[in-house]
C-alpha cells in the first residue's frame, strides 16, 4: 500500500464550501495520477491470478486529502496455510516464500513513478488553489 496526500488545508481560512471544492479537486488530481500506476501494477500481476489483479485499487479519502494504491487485502487474495494462518497472495507474490520466488509487481511501478507521483501531488494542490482564486 502506498499513500499520497496533502496536509494543511485545515489551516487555511476558507469557507467550508470552498474547502470542500478544493478537497474534491485535489483528490481528483491525486487519483488521476495514481490510476496509471495502478494499471501498471495490475499489468505486472501474475496472469494466473485474476483475484490479485482485481484487488489492485485506488482508494479516495477526501476528508484526509489522500489516495491510496493497494493490492490484496480482499477475500479473493486470502490463502490459508497448513498451520491455520491466513496469508495474503499479494504479500506472498511480492516478496516470495520458501517455496516460491518473489514476483515483485507492486513496488517496481511505485518506485519507478515515485517522482512523478510526488510532483503530481504538489501540482494538485497548487492547481486546485490557483483554479479556485
Amino acid at each position: 500500500m502506498i499513500t499520497m496526500g496533502f496536509e494543511g488545508l485545515s489551516t487555511l481560512i476558507l469557507s467550508s464550501t470552498r474547502k470542500a471544492r478544493l478537497r474534491s479537486r485535489i483528490v481528483d488530481a491525486l487519483e488521476a495520477a495514481a490510476e496509471p500506476v495502478a494499471d501498471e501494477i495490475r499489468a505486472g500481476a501474475p496472469e494466473k491470478s485474476d483475484g490479485l489483479r482485481d484487488s489492485v485499487r485506488v482508494e479516495r479519502d477526501e476528508k484526509n486529502l489522500k489516495v491510496t494504491i493497494s493490492a490484496g487485502g480482499t477475500p479473493e487474495t486470502e490463502r490459508p496455510s497448513g498451520n491455520g494462518i491466513t496469508y495474503d497472495e499479494a504479500v506472498l507474490t511480492e516478496f516470495g516464500t520458501v517455496h516460491q520466488p518473489a514476483h515483485p509487481f507492486f513496488f517496481p511501478p511505485i518506485n519507478e513513478h515515485a517522482d512523478e507521483l510526488e510532483s503530481a501531488a504538489s501540482s494538485a494542490v497548487s492547481g486546485a488553489l490557483g483554479d479556485d482564486e
